[in-house]
């Protein structure tokens, strides 16, 4: 009994880690499709509709099809060598 206990424990704390760990990263999805007004006056709501202009201009302007293709490259030349 006391075994189970303890593996019954140890999951709820991986969960709570879980949940703190990955809150962040659904926080930065969730306002990546708000407008730049709809962050400013209400950061806690959800998006009005989904603004997918933002994704394309972060391509455009962080040049992040470079780097994409950079991490491609390694990627594929480390697994190749290992």
């Amino acid at each position: 009994m006391g075994k189970r206990l303890n593996i019954w424990i140890l999951r709820v704390i991986m969960i709570i880690l879980a949940a703190v760990s990955l809150y962040p990263v659904i926080w930065n999805i969730v306002n990546s499709f708000k407008t730049n007004t709809e962050y400013l006056t209400d950061p806690y709501s959800l998006p009005s509709h989904l603004e997918l202009k933002n994704y394309a201009l972060a391509w455009e302007k962080a040049n992040i099809a470079t780097y994409f293709g950079n991490s491609v490259l390694v990627t594929v030349l480390s697994v190749l060598i290992l």
